[in-house]
């Protein structure tokens, strides 16, 4: 494990605890403000999620610009949804009011997508070449073939 990574995963995991404690905090101590504390710090737990399973693709430029985009995206929509949360009459945009299209595309849709896109991006680098699939194939007619002799076959 890189010391870059385990930096980054320190980093995360702290950023973890203190998004917990923002989402825990207005249930304990009601102050103005405090469904936005808690509306931005449940919002940051699919980001930090995502990075913490990339492992140390996480830190690569690809995975930073994706989990930058998941978060900026999310918290960006809880945002929208707190503006919009008293409004519900208004036009509606695919049968649904603002507020439930903000829902629907930027809590589910769109960071379905973007979590697709950064598995795609960063796993490239660690995905097997040419080489690596050849000795792997070798490796396995090598045990196939053991097993074979091991049945009488």
């Amino acid at each position: 494990m890189t010391t870059g990574w385990r930096r980054a995963r320190t980093t995360i995991v702290v950023l973890l605890a203190l998004a917990a404690l923002g989402a825990l905090a207005p249930a304990v101590v009601r102050l103005p403000g405090s469904d936005v504390l808690f509306a931005i710090s449940v919002a940051a737990f699919p980001a930090l999620l995502v990075a913490l399973a990339l492992g140390p693709r996480a830190i690569s430029p690809a995975g930073l610009t994706a989990i930058g985009g998941l978060l900026l995206l999310l918290e960006g929509t809880v945002l929208a949804l707190l503006l919009l949360r008293d409004r519900a009459e208004g036009p509606l945009a695919f049968g649904l009011p603002a507020g439930g299209l903000a829902m629907l595309a930027g809590l589910w849709l769109l960071p379905l997508l973007l979590v697709a896109l950064a598995h795609v991006w960063t796993s490239s680098s660690t995905s097997l070449d040419d080489d690596d699939l050849a000795r792997l194939r070798a490796l396995a007619a090598v045990r196939r073939s053991a097993g074979d002799a091991e049945d009488g076959r």
